[in-house]
């Protein structure tokens, strides 16, 4: 599915330096159902990492809704229910920005604008379920026992640490999205579009953060593996032993070049004019898509690998982080 995504992206880069709009915009579609699909196949699939967080967790008692937040098994239908609606209703705003493009060009954004809020005020709701989680299912004092490499705690520990993150993530994205949403104005408005410029490109500054962040801290925990141990010891830096770190680090390069030709494209004339000052900008975004989908494809297949985290000998003195 990455790389159907993956191409979904490309394609939509290029439909940008064609000034193509059918192109463009059959490209945000696609790329909508394609990040739908894998965040729902994430909760979804059987022995995946959040299943079976969720099978390990207890009904709990709430003095709130007590059937929708007490059971973990409600936290995941709420949750992939209202991703669904989001999802539905940006594709029902991308169509209808695509068709109203002209009219909203002459300052007639309100339909466009109130469409899109929905959508993201849909996802902020989605990300409540999860909320409750974290304070309901996971807080419990008891777990139940799941077939897995490491036991019922260390997995609802896990779990804590990666989807409090992404929660976060999830929430600060929501309320960019939402507050670029009501701002839609200030692109037909007038010439002067500063105001959203600068939010979004804070918005994408913002999700770099927390990938760095997760591919650096949060990626060796987000598995169903148990993490063996040994010395530290020199080893070859593309041997197998370092192919995490090395790819993780493709990840962040893949993004980072990504968001560095988004970046140029906002900092140069009207944001409503389509179109790239040279044919470098879609090949090189294209090249970053691949590198993406390669790093990802290279995890699905590596992903039954134990987590390693290096130690240092009993004998050093050396001191710092160890992963």
């Amino acid at each position: 599915m990455y790389i159907l995504l993956g191409a979904s992206l490309a394609m939509l880069i290029w439909g940008w330096w064609a000034t193509t709009s059918s192109v463009f915009f059959g490209s945000v579609l696609l790329s909508i159902v394609f990040l739908v699909y894998v965040d729902i196949e994430t909760m979804l699939t059987r022995g995946s990492f959040f299943e079976t967080a969720i099978r390990a967790m207890p009904t709990t008692e709430c003095c709130l809704l007590h059937e929708v937040w007490a059971s973990p098994y409600s936290v995941r239908w709420t949750t992939i229910l209202f991703r669904c609606l989001a999802a539905m209703v940006a594709f029902v705003a991308t169509i209808v920005t695509w068709s109203r493009r002209k009219s909203f060009a002459d300052g007639r954004y309100t339909l466009i604008s109130s469409i899109w809020s929905a959508a993201s005020i849909l996802w902020l709701i989605s990300c409540l379920p999860m909320f409750m989680c974290l304070i309901q299912c996971a807080a419990a004092s008891r777990y139940k026992n799941v077939k897995t490499k490491i036991g019922s705690t260390e997995l609802i520990l896990r779990f804590r640490k990666v989807y409090a993150l992404w929660l976060i993530h999830d929430v600060t994205l929501g309320i960019f999205w939402l507050y670029l949403s009501v701002m839609l104005f200030d692109l037909a408005d007038d010439a002067d579009d500063s105001e959203w410029r600068t939010i979004f490109l804070s918005m994408l500054s913002w999700h770099i953060i927390v990938v760095v962040i997760h591919e650096m801290f949060f990626k060796q925990i987000f598995t169903l593996e148990p993490c063996r141990t040994h010395p530290r010891t020199s080893s070859p830096c593309c041997g197998p032993r370092n192919s995490g770190p090395l790819w993780s680090a493709v990840t962040i390069a893949s993004y980072a070049g990504m968001y560095a030709i988004i970046i140029m494209r906002l900092q140069k004339g009207s944001l409503m004019s389509m179109g790239t000052d040279s044919i470098l900008s879609p090949v090189l975004f294209s090249i970053c898509q691949c590198l993406f989908v390669v790093s990802k494809y290279y995890r699905t297949l590596g992903k039954s690998n134990p987590t390693v985290l290096e130690k240092e000998p009993l004998q050093s003195s050396a001191s710092g982080l160890d992963f």
